[in-house]
């Protein structure tokens, strides 16, 4: 995206090793760091925290780097932030699409299903949200349904037991 976003002044070489410096500096931080900190807290602060700082983070390292004072205020400046920023949204949307459609395949989600929970939804990226939500819900109902199974089984082996001893 920077390599068509970035503007003129940049050669090449500059916007492509910019896209790969900046993504190196702030994912480190937004996978790894974001998740630990907020994890007593919704999905959704997760989401608005990370997606806040990255494109803030990845501008101002991109002006400390290739800023210049003469390109304060200038379109070229207000170009290149915007890439940035547009950038993460686009990286943002596709990673959301993606988990979307891996959950409705790993679910066996129709085609049918899935336009109904975007439908539902309004749009791609809130049905990318809520999925994982309801994939979550269903996967702790098996995991209690499991840990009934086990139970159930130890009851009945000690049930079955002292019938052998009684017998």
């Amino acid at each position: 995206m920077l390599l068509l976003g970035l503007s003129n002044r940049h050669p090449y070489k500059r916007r492509l090793f910019a896209g790969i410096w900046l993504t190196a500096c702030t994912y480190p931080i937004v996978v790894l760091v974001l998740p630990l900190a907020l994890a007593h807290t919704s999905r959704a602060v997760y989401l608005v925290v990370a997606k806040c700082f990255a494109p803030v983070a990845e501008c101002v390292l991109f002006w400390l780097a290739y800023g210049e004072s003469e390109q304060i205020g200038q379109p070229s400046m207000w170009r290149d932030l915007g890439a940035i920023v547009i950038a993460n949204l686009a990286s943002f949307l596709g990673g959301e699409i993606f988990k979307c459609l891996r959950l409705v395949r790993s679910a066996g989600m129709s085609r049918r299903g899935l336009r109904r929970v975007c439908a539902n939804h309004g749009d791609m990226a809130q049905a990318a949200l809520s999925i994982p939500e309801k994939y979550n819900q269903c996967r702790g109902q098996q995991e209690n349904e499991s840990q009934n199974q086990k139970q159930y089984r130890r009851q009945e082996s000690h049930t079955r037991r002292v019938r052998r001893n009684i017998n």
